[in-house]
């Protein structure tokens, strides 16, 4: 029998035949072609989309206290039915609100609070906000979840949205109205 010289084309093929005989799905080849093929994948980073991994990247927001009081530790936190907060942004121009929904009434809808968006202090890196947890007459006893978005989007105090507003969001937190 007569040695064969293998060359990286032959191996590759050799490669890709062991693959197909072994029942590997075909989106998980396509996946690994470029790779048995040797081929390097550089995929264009230009335009909108290198700009929107920037943004993410540059930008965000957190919340740091509630009524001049360090966010709680252990969650959730106990509030009135008034509450200021205050937090951090990384970027003093970023145009952010601050969305509640209550957690155990069943509401599916997220809404917007005043002000909105939120106000920017002098050094426009810290900024301030109000969440209302129910209403004068209801609420009290229930959970809400309470987080802070960076957006391009355009809200309203009050406005209720069906599903969670994209953008940069800041770690949530859980509020337990007790206190009025």
């Amino acid at each position: 029998m007569k040695a064969e010289h293998l060359t990286a084309a032959k191996v590759r093929a050799l490669k890709i035949s062991a693959l197909k005989s072994k029942g590997v799905p075909i989106v998980m080849f396509l996946a690994m072609l470029p790779a048995l093929l040797g081929v390097s994948m550089n995929w264009p980073t230009k335009g909108h989309s290198e700009n929107f991994l920037n943004f993410q990247k540059s930008e965000s927001v957190s919340i740091k206290k509630i009524n001049g009081k360090p966010v709680c530790k252990k969650q959730p936190c106990k509030v009135k039915f008034e509450n200021d907060l205050e937090g951090v942004l990384s970027k003093p121009s970023s145009k952010a609100y601050v969305i509640v929904k209550p957690i155990s009434s069943g509401d599916p809808n997220w809404y917007v609070q005043s002000p909105a968006p939120v106000i920017h202090t002098e050094d426009g890196k810290t900024w301030e906000g109000k969440v209302y947890c129910g209403t004068l007459t209801a609420g009290k006893g229930e959970k809400f979840s309470v987080f802070v978005v960076i957006t391009d989007n355009d809200y309203k105090a009050g406005q209720q949205l069906p599903s969670e507003p994209e953008g940069i969001k800041s770690k949530r937190i859980t509020l337990l109205r007790t206190l009025d």
